[in-house]
């Protein structure tokens, strides 16, 4: 199969694009490409190494061959992360992108680093497909295996499209400059039962074949994506008891936390997650081992995977300091480096956040995002080597102190209005009394219907608060703009 592979192959050399369609090895004056192709005991492999003659910078590389699909083939794509699908296709099924709806709130909270679908095309059309490393064909019990036994130089894709009738194998290498010796692809293809193709696949790889008890699992994100609802669940979980299927392990997922809600069978957990994404995944991470032995109590073991630990610092630096510099609030923060991260071998990736009260804030004159950039950029310059502590963000925010609020009112008449307006305000019976009518009953959570009273919002408590946190704003805000 693989001896009819046609490929293709663009690349810029001396600020040229190039492009070359080729079967079997050729030369030019950019580069020299050598393709093998070896047949025996049902299993057809290809190497293909390419030497440059210059530096050349790749746009594509892929290669095409000719497969005629059948209705009832099944075609199993091999998923790029957790949250990409691995699993047998029909061909008249839809292989899944992300919703265009979901795009703008992706990239808001930054999970386009989720998933291949900010760089894997997908055509949303039927029959069309593509896997990672390998894929197969399954035409009833004949497995038509395509593998990859390299993907050091690159991730290797294989597309299915089954109204094209065609299978394409490509490598990602757009952008990829060489000098050297590049091994782009090394591939096989073999047929047969599921056991066979496989153990071919083991054994030529290298991959020693995994021993041991089969285990049955369920998923819904595999089965159902985001389409889950509780009465899908319940008609799973239905046929298991109807197929007399024990559960011994339940793992949650959604929940980016780790935690036991059941340590005995069956054990159910939150597992955790082997390293955390963002500041929104923050501190220490992991997952539970759990060991499963008939006769014996379950053991869980909590295993710290995280190589990188995001992590926010909150820092309030006193007037006392007398701040009046940007490299004095540098100093402070590399004084908290060595207090906080001194202590062990983690890496950490940190944002930090600033409450700086002085009396001099006129004489810092750069605007907040100049000086947050600055702090950031001197912060990775001059990180001590011991520890790994990467700044990746700085919020900043200057205030002063504010005096007593009736000295202020006696010293500016503009103190004193503010403060008499919310005084008048908390005293006004009538308006306290209009504002409940307009909001109507308000209630704190979800709590016991019977005693619902209990959980009512104290309406003079909370409009007193939030008065009070009004007026403190407008006179600091004041207080800071006009200075000592």
């Amino acid at each position: 199969m693989l001896h009819n592979l046609e490929f293709h192959i663009s690349y810029v050399s001396d600020g040229e694009v190039r492009k070359k369609t080729f079967l079997e090895s050729f030369e030019n004056k950019d580069l020299k490409i050598i393709v093998e192709k070896k047949r025996e005991d049902n299993l057809t492999s290809l190497k293909m190494d390419i030497y440059p003659k210059k530096n050349i910078e790749f746009k594509k590389i892929y290669g095409d061959l000719i497969f005629d699909f059948q209705d009832k083939d099944k075609i199993y794509a091999n998923g790029y992360q957790s949250w990409t699908d691995s699993r047998e296709f029909s061909i008249k099924e839809k292989m899944k992108g992300i919703s265009k709806l979901a795009l703008p709130v992706a990239k808001k909270f930054n999970l386009k680093s989720y998933g291949d679908y900010n760089f894997q095309k997908y055509s949303r059309k039927k029959g069309d497909f593509h896997s990672y490393t390998y894929s197969y064909i399954r035409r009833e019990n004949t497995y038509h295996l395509f593998a990859s036994l390299t993907e050091e130089s690159g991730f290797t894709v294989i597309e299915t499209s089954s109204s094209n009738k065609r299978v394409r194998i490509s490598k990602d290498s757009s952008g990829l400059n060489i000098k050297d010796q590049y091994t782009p692809f090394q591939l096989i293809y073999t047929a047969g039962s599921e056991e066979k193709v496989f153990n071919k696949y083991f054994q030529t790889a290298g991959i020693e074949k995994p021993q041991g008890e089969k285990i049955t699992g369920w998923t819904s994100w595999y089965n159902y994506y985001e389409n889950i609802t509780e009465e899908k669940i319940l008609k799973n979980l239905d046929n298991f008891g109807k197929e007399n299927k024990k559960i011994d392990y339940w793992a949650l997922g959604h929940i980016h936390q780790n935690e036991i809600i059941n340590d005995k069978n069956p054990v159910i957990t939150y597992p955790g997650i082997p390293q955390g994404r963002d500041f929104g995944e923050k501190e220490k991470k992991g997952f539970y081992l759990v060991e499963l032995t008939q006769n014996n109590d379950p053991k869980l073991d909590f295993i710290y995977s995280s190589k990188y630990i995001w992590k926010e610092v909150d820092i309030t630096i006193d007037e006392k300091n007398q701040i009046k510099t940007i490299d004095e609030i540098l100093d402070h923060i590399l004084l908290k480096i060595k207090e906080l991260f001194n202590q062990d071998d983690f890496n950490y990736i940190v944002r930090w956040n600033l409450d700086i009260y002085s009396r001099h804030i006129s004489k810092i004159k750069q605007k907040n995002e100049e000086i947050e950039d600055y702090i950031v950029n001197e912060l990775n310059r001059k990180n001590n080597k011991q520890n790994f502590v990467w700044s990746e963000d700085c919020n900043l925010n200057f205030y002063r102190r504010i005096t007593d609020k009736s000295e202020l009112a006696k010293k500016d008449k503009l103190f004193f209005d503010i403060i008499d307006f919310k005084e008048k305000i908390t005293n006004d019976e009538d308006l306290l009394l209009e504002l409940k009518e307009k909001l109507g009953d308000i209630w704190q959570g979800q709590s016991d219907l019977e005693n619902i009273d209990e959980y009512r919002f104290d309406y003079n408590k909370e409009i007193e608060e939030i008065l009070e946190n009004a007026e403190n704003e407008i006179l600091k805000k004041l207080w800071e703009e006009r200075g000592e």
